[in-house]
This record gives structure tokens, sequence and C-alpha cells, in this order.
């Protein structure tokens, strides 16, 4: 195919029966959708593929080790990187812009993922069911246009997107057990929910910038972090629940002046202080399990019951 030099395609879809390696580095852009699925051969080289202007599914590939998409700066659509058994590493370095939803879903075998360019994604962004997997970086990542979703990755040690100001959907990160750092310094605003939930090896948090939650905000289950600090949040929009983190030592809040429903504090087994200075006026609360001295214990509730 590559013999009459560079080539701009415009669907192109691979389903390689043979072995040997599949060398497609002559084509320069794919104007319509590209497919890859079914494929016996370990290696596929699409290396000079700057853009694909529709949607990029790459799928049940049981022998593929590697797709070259290094140079790839845009995806017009959605992207699907799912259901490769043998998927190792994933170079999309060059990467930009996403238009529709980004998923990279059930990889067993995948250790590295290239996200150093990532800017927007158009929809959401899934990172769910790869085991293999020791760290997630998107230090461009500026805007999710859908949920975030990062869950059920088995060996994942370290989640950042440290630019990341706006999150058009729920950020949602759940049983990734082995996960000790989270770094959303940069997040401002989120229009749903914020889900923290039963990564059990969490240490680090950094929600420094957080201002606005429009849905509920809920933190458990995460047994190695000892502060939680949110020091620019003032206002969420449903309940906030901060429950079952075995060694959470200090939670701090101290501008949320807003919460349009209910606030759970329990069993944090080693939690002394709580700051919710400017928080007042709730009618629903429930604060126990902790080690609140009985003065603090008693000052916390008269002091959110408070300015009614």
């Amino acid at each position: 195919f590559c013999a009459g030099g560079p080539a701009v395609v415009e669907n192109l879809y691979i389903n390689a029966i043979g072995s040997e390696p599949v060398d497609l580095s002559c084509i320069t852009e794919v104007t319509g959708y590209l497919e890859i699925e079914n494929s016996i051969t370990s290696s596929i080289d699409l290396s000079n593929v700057t853009a694909v202007d529709d949607e990029l599914n790459v799928h049940d590939n049981d022998d593929l080790e590697t797709v070259d998409l290094s140079s790839l700066a845009e995806v017009g659509n959605q992207m699907y990187i799912n259901s490769n058994g043998d998927l190792s590493s994933l170079d999309l370095s060059s990467l930009v812009e996403v238009g529709g939803t980004l998923s990279i879903n059930s990889n067993s075998a995948l250790d590295e993922i290239d996200f150093s360019s990532l800017y927007t994604v158009g929809g959401e962004l899934q990172i769910n069911n790869n085991y293999s997997i020791d760290e997630l970086s998107f230090p461009a990542l500026d805007e999710v246009s859908g949920s975030f979703r990062v869950e059920w990755n088995d060996t994942l040690g370290e989640f950042s997107a440290p630019k990341l100001t706006s999150l058009r959907g729920q950020m949602y990160l759940y049983y990734n057990y082995n996960i000790t750092r989270l770094d959303l310094s940069s997040l401002v605003d989120v229009t749903s929910n914020i889900t923290v939930q039963n990564n059990s090896n969490l240490e680090e948090v950094f929600l420094s910038s957080l201002e606005d939650v429009d849905g509920s905000f809920e933190f458990t289950g995460a047994n190695n972090v000892s502060t939680l600090s949110m020091p620019a949040l003032t206002d969420v929009g449903g309940s906030m629940n901060v429950s079952s983190n075995s060694r959470l030592e200090t939670l701090t809040v101290p501008l949320l002046s807003s919460l349009g429903s209910g606030l759970t504090i329990r069993d944090n087994p080693d939690l002394t202080g709580v700051d919710f200075s400017a928080l007042t006026c709730v009618s629903d609360f429930t604060i126990e399990g902790n080690d609140l001295s009985d003065d603090d214990h008693y000052d916390l509730l008269i002091h959110l019951s408070s300015g009614c």
C-alpha cells in the first residue's frame, strides 16, 4: 500500500489476519473513521497519521502489542482503545484534542500511556479496568466537557491533571486500590458530582483551587489520607459526605458557605480537627464515629445549627 508514497485516506479499516507487522506509515490523515479490530499482528505502524476526522476505534485485538500513533494530534469524534489484551504501551504524545468521548478500557497488559500534549476532551474521559498501568499523567489537560472516570485500575499509583481547570460532568475516582496520589490542584469548578471512593491506599489529595461543585461531594474509603483540605471551596450544590477514612486527622473547608443538602462526617476514627468556619444553618447533618473531643464535637454541632 505504501509503495505510492504519502497518502490521505477516507475511511481506514484494519483487520490484519497475518502475524507480520503492518506498515501504514505512509498515511498522513484519515478524513473519515479509523477502526482496528480482531487483528492477529503484533504491530501496526501509523506513525505519520496526524488527524482522524471522525471516530478512532481500536478494539478486540488479542495479539496486538503496539500501535504507533505518535504523530496523531486530533481526533474529530470519539476515541476508543478498548479490550486489547496484549497492548502494552500507547504513545499518544502528540494528541492535543479529542472531539468526543475518550475511552481507554479493559487493556489488561497496558502499563504506559503518553498523554503529554492532551489539552481538551469534548466528551467524557474514561480510564477503566486497565490492570497494569502505574501512572496516569495529563500535564497539559485544561478542560473535559463530560465526566472524568478513573476506576478499577488495580496497579495505578498516581493520577495527576495539574492544569485541569474545568470539568463539565462528574469526577469519579473509584476502586483504584493502589493509588497514592491525586493531583487536581488547578480544578476550579465541576458541574456535577465529585466522588472519590474506595481508593484504599490514597495518601495525598490536592484540591487547592476547587471553588464550586454543582452536585454532591463524596470522599470515602481513603485509608491513608491524613489531611483533606479544600481552602477555596465555597459552594456544594448537593450533599457532602466524608466517611470511613481510617487515618484522616484533619478536614479543612474554611470558606464553604453554601451546601444544598446534608452533611455527613462519620467513621473517621483518627479525625481530631474539623474546620467549617463559614458554614452555618445546616438542617441535616450526621457527625459521629470520629475522634473529636466532646467539646469540639459540641461546638461543631452548635456552629452548624446557628445562623438560621
